[in-house]
């Protein structure tokens, strides 16, 4: 637990340094339109909650359960809303796909190469890491989308898939933090978080802090947020973001910390490179080549 307490303690620090960076869950969430529109049409009571896992961007969405707002059928497009052609919705997806991807990696790249370096390039990050993430994210809902259809075929597949995906979130969280702590691939990324994840308590803990403290924001949020409809969505905002800011960077740590990244090396407390090192050693550190 003291671990985890450093952890939401290098968060909290950091929040005020890196306050440019907030940009990044606040655009995520404004422009999730499904979302908001489920809470605008929504009228009368609700109660939800989420339990989420750590995420590479914690927008407002990761903590708010929105309302169903029924009506028929139709095909959502990954913060799109309803569509009515699949092709066209297809077209969204990609797209939403290919513009988180960039976001998410220069936003967990920035974190983490300012805790190391003590400053930080977003475009450089984004473009770097990119690649990894999409290969990730395909990996990761592909396997989902991939068992979906078994739905339909009876009751008891619905069960096994919600554990399944339960599963999968929780085996392969840290591949999206593996990825700028060490440099590496998005297949090696995955094997390294399932191996921390099967073979690590500190990995297991956090997963449950995470999800009990996010569980615990959501019910807050939630009836902020739907309660209030458009107003609540931007008191949302500036509630919940500056926490998923505090939650992402602790994930970092504690990634960090259990696989002797960069920023553990004797000294350097939270990793930053302009306040504890004066040596030159992170300049010789032997950065692993990128791959798929």
């Amino acid at each position: 637990m003291a671990e985890i307490e450093n952890a939401l303690s290098e968060g909290t620090s950091l929040l005020s340094k890196l306050a440019p960076l907030l940009s990044v869950p606040a655009l995520v969430s404004l422009t999730n339109f499904g979302e908001i529109a489920s809470v605008l049409s929504f009228r009368g009571a609700h109660f939800g909650i989420e339990f989420p896992f750590p995420v590479p961007v914690g927008d407002l969405w990761a903590f708010v359960n929105t309302p169903d707002i029924g009506g028929g059928i139709g095909v959502s497009a990954f913060g799109f809303g309803e569509v009515s052609s699949p092709a066209l919705a297809l077209l969204f997806a990609l797209t939403y796909f290919l513009i988180y991807a960039l976001l998410s990696a220069g936003y967990v790249g920035s974190i983490q190469q300012y805790r190391v370096e003590g400053r930080y390039d977003f475009i450089t990050n984004a473009t770097s890491y990119a690649r990894q993430y999409m290969v990730v994210t395909a990996v990761i809902f592909g396997a989902v989308l991939v068992m979906i259809p078994f739905a339909l075929l009876s009751p008891i597949f619905i069960v096994l898939i919600a554990l399944a995906v339960l599963l999968i979130a929780y085996l392969f969280w840290g591949a999206w933090f593996l990825i700028p702590i060490h440099d590496t691939g998005a297949i090696e990324s995955l094997a390294w978080s399932y191996d921390l994840a099967t073979g690590e308590s500190e990995y297991l803990v956090w997963t449950l802090t995470h999800l009990v403290l996010g569980a615990l924001l959501s019910v807050l949020a939630t009836a902020i947020v739907v309660g209030t409809s458009g107003v609540g969505i931007l008191i949302g905002v500036l509630l919940v973001i500056p926490v998923g800011f505090i939650f992402t960077v602790a994930s970092l740590h504690i990634i960090d910390d259990l696989t002797g990244g960069t920023s553990q090396k004797p000294g350097n407390e939270f990793g930053t490179r302009d306040e504890f090192d004066t040596s030159g050693e992170f300049d010789q550190l032997d950065r692993r080549q990128s791959d798929w």
